[in-house]
C-alpha cells in the first residue's frame, strides 16, 4: 500500500476518534461499551502507523541496495585477438572450348474443361397471412400499467419509510432476534445496549459515527443483512416528518 494512502487512512481515523471523544463528552454516563468502541479505534490508529512506518523502512532500503548496485565496479577482460588465418588462392584453369547452348522445348499446355454454371429455378413465394390489427379498446396506456403494479405496493413503502419515535418499539420481534444473533452473537445485553445508545443521540450523524464504531468492534462483514435492517432504522429514528 502506497505511504500517501496509509496516511490518508491514519488521519481519517483520527478525525473519528475525535469524533467519538466529543459525543462521550456530552453524554451523561460513559458504559463501557464507549470505551471498547474507542479504544478499538486507536488500536487501528496503532495498526496503520506501525504499517507506516515498515513501508517507509523498505523504501530506505531499496534505495541503499541500488545505489550499491549501480556504484559496483565490473572489471573488463581484454578480447585477444583471433589468429590470422591464411587463404589459399585457386587458379582458375582456361577454357579451350565452350559447350554450345541448346534451347529445350517448351512444356505442353493442358486445357481445363470448366462445365457452364448451374442456374437454379425461382423458389415459390409463398404470400404471408394478414396480422390483424389488436383491438384499441383491449389495449392499456403505460400509465395505466404502471398505476397498476405500484397501486399494491404504495401503502407498503409509505410504511416503511415513515419516521419512528423510538427504536425499541419499532423493531418488531423477527427484526430483533435477526439483529441480535447477526450482529451481537445472541447477546440480548449487548443489543439493548446498543440501541439504547442509537437511540437517545442528537441527530443522523452522531448516530452514524457510533454505529460504525459497532461495526469496527464487533467486526461485522459488509454482506450481513442485518447490518441493512439496522441502518434502516436508525435512518428513520432521525428522519424528519
Amino acid at each position: 500500500m502506497d505511504k500517501k494512502v496509509l496516511m490518508n487512512e491514519i488521519l481519517t481515523l483520527l478525525d473519528k476518534v475525535n469524533r467519538q471523544a466529543q459525543i462521550l463528552e456530552h453524554l451523561p454516563n460513559m458504559a463501557r461499551i464507549d470505551v471498547d468502541l474507542l479504544l478499538a479505534e486507536i488500536r487501528q490508529v496503532y495498526d496503520k502507523t506501525l504499517d507506516l512506518q515498515s513501508k517507509i523502512e523498505n523504501t530506505r532500503q531499496e534505495s541503499k541496495n541500488e545505489n550499491k548496485s549501480s556504484n559496483s565496479y565490473h572489471p573488463v577482460s581484454e578480447a585477444t585477438p583471433p589468429p590470422p588465418v591464411h587463404k589459399e588462392v585457386k587458379t582458375e584453369e582456361p577454357v579451350l572450348f565452350s559447350e554450345p547452348i541448346i534451347e529445350k522445348p517448351a512444356p505442353p499446355v493442358d486445357f481445363e474443361y470448366i462445365p457452364p454454371p448451374k442456374v437454379e429455378a425461382p423458389k415459390p413465394v409463398i404470400a404471408e397471412p394478414a396480422v390483424k390489427p389488436p383491438d384499441p379498446a383491449s389495449q392499456k396506456s403505460i400509465h395505466e400499467v404502471y398505476e397498476e403494479k405500484t397501486e399494491d405496493h404504495s401503502l407498503l413503502s409509505r410504511l416503511q419509510y415513515n419516521p419512528i419515535n423510538d427504536l425499541r418499539s419499532a423493531i418488531g420481534i423477527s427484526d430483533k432476534f435477526l439483529i441480535m444473533n447477526q450482529l451481537f452473537k445472541g447477546s440480548l445485553e449487548q443489543y439493548n445496549g446498543a440501541i439504547e445508545r442509537l437511540n437517545n443521540f442528537y441527530n443522523y450523524d452522531d448516530a452514524e459515527v457510533f454505529l460504525g464504531s459497532l461495526k469496527i468492534l464487533h467486526d461485522w462483514a459488509d454482506d450481513l443483512p442485518a447490518i441493512e435492517k439496522l441502518s434502516h432504522f436508525v435512518k428513520r429514528r432521525y428522519q424528519k416528518e
